[in-house]
């Protein structure tokens, strides 16, 4: 049982501990309170279960999550007379209670009313029973304990004392339930927030395709997109707002964005839109982790799979909008997936999935015992999905590699904007002498149908006339050639996302420089399949 930190802060507050001894424990959804008068005026009364602590006393600092209830004066009942069969006042918990089995509980009451505004009926031993002149209570009512309190804090016992109440548990049926879960679709995004977004709508002259510079936004061609955020009857390079907001279907894309064809023509090339474009958007999975917090008290068990949709990676043979069942999803661990798969928009569902949800997580909790049941908090559930943007790029349809369709392919050469997807840049590293020699070691998982490249860039610090980051880049070749040496066609892949291997480059004869830069470019057909690095270092000499 968790519990968590909470203030009492509370005045004369009444308690009465009770314990669990049924086999398993149990599943507590309620407790009912007798009351034999109640306030005229408008104070509720909270009702909450807490641990008790080793001393035997209700715990002054802890309440049990999801068992505080309060109810307002309407909503208690009193009773003259007491037998214990009717006139109660239930305070139904606001989600259930697992107590596992010898759990001591406190029951705990209090109000901002004045005192004696509310009454509860308890028992006291050598007291007569309700109505009678005979019979006497010479036995506990009750194994716990009645407590009284002036602060919430500090509690007295009074052992001859039980307050009246009943507990109400819950009772299952044995076998397996299935609870399905549908994440969300994915929200509006606004996809111009950014400086270097700002105007996302790329404008051919005499043409009705529109660019639209989205990154990360999980379409494939043929998919339909929704945009908003643009005055209707204003124009843009000559067309309507109306004519680029709504449904459009995608003709093209790549990691950038994509295009769709417009109601007319621009008049112009230009780059418009500013800063309050929205666009639907859909979650590409390569990996995935199911966060569900839960409880499987003994005899019970839970476990989670799932429905998802594939999708297609940008240089892949992969195909779209099919369905993978049953996989078998970890809870609170991120899982990798072997083909990647995609959170859809709704227009997709409703298109492409005949309006069939495109994630579907089916929880199986599974009861023995009827007395106990596993849970989960559905209110903290999340299900986080993680995407690898990479490409294979290429300036011409190569097998196995993409296209740019957004903006205009760069290569790697150039000083600045190169358009591979997946890259890391070092800082330019300066060295105190001069060197002619660069040795670059990294500890490398490259995985089949994925590639890599090391680029690197000099700079002598004596020259004014130019900066490193005016240098081009310069590719580090996988092939030994006199006099530089690598071992990269020597290392086979690894499948194994735990294996890594040392690759090491030697680049001679260079022209004297004190200073130099890094870069990876990284490669994959399959975006659930990536090169993965650590331990880059590098050794400049003369």
């Amino acid at each position: 049982m968790s519990n968590y930190l909470q203030l009492t802060e509370i005045i004369n507050p009444l308690a009465q501990t009770f314990r669990i001894v049924q086999r398993h424990g149990a599943v507590l959804t309620g407790i009912g309170l007798f009351f034999s008068s109640k306030t005229s005026g408008s104070n509720p009364i909270t009702l909450e279960l807490r641990p008790v602590d080793d001393g035997g006393n209700p715990s002054s600092r802890f309440v049990y999550p999801g068992t505080r209830v309060t109810l307002t004066p309407a909503s208690v009942n009193t009773v003259s007379s007491f037998d214990g069969s009717s006139g109660e006042t239930k305070f139904t918990f606001p989600e259930p209670f697992y107590a596992p089995e010898n759990t001591e509980i406190a029951i705990v009451v209090h109000t901002n009313a004045a005192a004696g505004d509310y009454k509860i009926w308890v028992a006291e031993m050598g007291q007569y029973f309700f109505g009678s002149t005979e019979r006497r209570i010479v036995s506990q009512p009750e194994a716990g304990s009645f407590f009284a309190s002036s602060n919430g804090t500090s509690w007295t016992a009074e052992q001859s004392k039980d307050i009246a109440f009943k507990v109400y548990k819950a009772v299952f049926t044995a076998g397996t339930s299935i609870a399905v879960l549908n994440p969300d679709v994915p929200p509006l995004k606004r996809i111009s927030s950014e400086p270097v977004l700002e105007n996302p709508l790329f404008f051919t002259s005499s043409s009705s395709s529109l660019k639209v510079l989205h990154p990360n936004h999980g379409f494939q061609v043929s998919d339909r997109v929704a945009l908003s955020g643009l005055d209707s009857a204003s124009r843009y390079s000559g067309v309507l707002g109306s004519s680029i907001m709504g449904d459009r279907q995608i003709t093209a894309i790549d990691p950038y964005g994509y295009t769709f064809t417009m109601d007319s023509s621009a008049d112009s090339s230009v780059r418009a839109g500013g800063i309050n474009i929205l666009a639907t958007e859909q979650y590409v999975i390569d990996e995935a982790r199911l966060i569900l917090p839960s409880t499987t008290p003994i005899t019970t068990s839970l476990f989670a799979v799932g429905d998802f949709t594939t999708t297609k990676s940008f240089a892949g043979n992969e195909e779209a909008y099919l369905t993978t069942p049953n996989l078998r999803i970890p809870l609170d661990d991120a899982g990798l997936f072997r083909e990647p798969h995609v959170v859809a928009s709704s227009l997709q569902e409703t298109n492409r999935l005949s309006g069939n949800p495109s994630t579907e997580i089916k929880i199986n909790l599974n009861v023995t015992d009827t007395a106990v049941a596993p849970y989960f908090n559905i209110t903290e559930a999340a299900f986080d999905v993680g995407a690898n943007m990479i490409d294979y790029q290429d300036s011409a349809a190569a097998p196995g590699r993409n296209t740019l369709s957004t903006i205009d392919f760069v290569p790697e050469t150039a000083a600045f904007g190169g358009t591979t997807f997946a890259k890391h840049l070092t800082i330019p590293y300066t060295v105190l002498e001069t060197a002619t020699t660069l040795k670059i070691l990294v500890d490398a998982n490259r995985p089949a149908g994925t590639d890599f490249d090391i680029w690197y860039r000099t700079a002598n610090l004596d020259d004014t006339s130019t900066t490193i980051s005016n240098k081009e880049w310069t590719v580090v070749s996988k092939t030994p050639t006199a006099p530089d040496r690598s071992n990269y066609t020597d290392l086979p892949t690894d499948d194994d996302p735990k294996v890594f291997r040392e690759y090491s480059f030697e680049l001679f004869d260079l022209p004297d420089f004190n200073q130099y830069q890094l870069k990876i470019t990284m490669n994959s057909q399959k975006s659930t399949r990536i090169p993965r690095f650590r331990n880059l270092r590098t050794i400049a000499t003369e």
